[in-house]
């Protein structure tokens, strides 16, 4: 096929569609660039991710070219334009790396969350402010700590250089944790009460070519966002989360307070979550216009996040065990620290990695073996953790969470554990040792869980239920 200099991108598209086409025997040899990816794919790859409706496909200029696959890529393809682009999640936003989330979208989503944080938290004078003030801008008296990292996901380490220069320019310090997951940025939080809020650049829960990031109060809840007021327009789209991960800490808490710890058959019909589609202002508008919660930049520290998580988790775990542990984890740095831990603390763990996508919506554990006591499986979000026996069957969070509270009744009396409301979540509450002026310390962390259960069998007097 010729090419004219003078032909335009889209003419040369359809000439290569056209040309794809002719060849649909299999004998083409066209190349298709998918998005976000820098290295070409064969026909057979772009037809094959067409069908498994692959995020990327959405923004695809071949997206159109099924040859004879319309038996099976029609619905697919249906399915992948009604996908929308940026995607408010519960906790953060997700989207396709490159096509709809790149590092300028990060800043611009970053400083919006930024902003937020600052409101929240920060005194504003009221009575001070000028009229020539904008009324719909809250100014800080002082800088907010706000944490930053990212995960193994592909992308994030591009997105977090943008949220980083956006959230220091939005006039927030940056407190640099660097690479970590959910947990050890969450551990960095309760070790710091200067620290008001954190930002993960993740893709958890998400397809695999998905990016985004989530966004944590101090006390490790969701950020409201009033879109609006940035000019985004936020297009409701409703979807029945019931089941998966995502009830609020409050609801733990209110349940723990009121000494109702287990629920009625049926409570745990959670109000789903309403996910919804952003719309943000053109860049050329807005992405150079962050809304600084400050007049000047923030300041800027790095933390040895990763070394100060693992001293602070061998406290859930025993110094040795004979108890034969199987532990399945979705990220590379949560098998670093299992590999860690059974050499620092002689415990007999045999890890096995799993694919990212690892989430509750999982119905049944892998084989666990006959030689194998108790199975972990921590998500890529190393929040969650599952726990199956030697029957290949999960346990629910509120029945774990009444063992442990039942094993622990003679021993380790400081800690408690809590299942969220929708049971997808442990959490333990430690009154030992809190770094807060709060009169408990809450943990939602998977390894510590996993680590706690770990010791109470070591013990040889507690065995968890079939």
């Amino acid at each position: 096929m010729s090419i004219d200099p003078d032909q335009s991108l889209s003419d040369l598209q359809r000439a290569a569609t056209s040309s794809a086409v002719a060849g649909d025997s299999g004998c083409s040899t066209q190349t298709y660039h998918c998005p976000g990816e820098s290295s070409p794919v064969s026909r057979a790859v772009h037809l094959g991710r067409l069908a498994a409706e692959w995020s990327g496909c959405r923004d695809c200029a071949w997206k159109n070219d099924i040859g004879d696959t319309d038996r099976f890529a029609a619905t697919g393809r249906a399915e992948i334009e009604k996908r929308p682009g940026v995607r408010r999640t519960e906790l953060g936003v997700r989207g396709t790396y490159l096509n709809a989330i790149d590092r300028f979208r990060a800043a611009q989503l970053a400083s919006i969350f930024s902003t937020q944080l600052a409101q929240q938290i920060t005194f504003v004078d009221v009575d001070g402010a000028s009229e020539a003030d904008d009324a719909d801008v809250v100014r800080a008296t002082s800088n907010v700590a706000v944490a930053i990292g990212y995960d193994g996901r592909r992308g994030a380490p591009d997105l977090f250089v943008g949220v980083h220069s956006a959230v220091r320019q939005n006039g927030c310090d940056v407190v640099d944790a660097g690479r970590c997951t959910a947990a050890s940025l969450l551990h960095v939080i309760r070790t710091d009460p200067y620290i008001r809020g954190a930002i993960l650049v993740t893709g958890a829960g998400a397809a695999s070519g998905d990016v985004g990031m989530d966004v944590f109060t101090q006390d490790q809840q969701p950020v409201p966002v009033p879109w609006q007021k940035f000019g985004v327009i936020n297009r409701a789209r409703h979807i029945d989360r019931r089941g998966t991960p995502g009830a609020s800490i409050e609801d733990a808490l209110a349940q723990f307070r009121s000494g109702n710890q287990h629920q009625a058959h049926g409570a745990t019909d959670v109000v789903p979550f309403e996910e919804s589609e952003l719309i943000l202002p053109d860049l050329t508008d807005s992405g150079q216009q962050l809304f600084r919660s400050v007049r000047h930049s923030g300041g800027l520290t790095s933390v040895k996040s990763e070394d100060e998580y693992r001293l602070w988790l061998q406290r859930w775990w025993p110094n040795t065990s004979g108890v034969a542990v199987t532990a399945v984890v979705a990220d590379a740095v949560v098998a670093e620290r299992l590999q860690w831990l059974a050499s620092e603390r002689l415990l007999n763990i045999q890890l096995q990695t799993a694919p990212a996508a690892l989430t509750s919506r999982d119905t049944a554990p892998h084989d666990v073996g006959r030689t194998t006591a108790v199975r972990f499986e921590v998500e890529e979000d190393d929040r969650f953790v599952r726990i199956a026996t030697r029957n290949n069957k999960f346990h629910s969070a509120d029945k774990v969470a009444a063992w442990i509270n039942h094993a622990t009744h003679t021993g380790n009396l400081h800690v408690t554990a809590h299942a969220t409301a929708d049971r997808s979540r442990i959490l333990l509450a430690d009154v030992a040792s809190p770094n807060s002026g709060m009169q408990q310390e809450l943990i939602s962390d998977g390894l510590a869980v996993a680590g706690l259960v770990t010791s109470l069998l070591s013990n040889g007097k507690n065995r968890l239920p079939v």
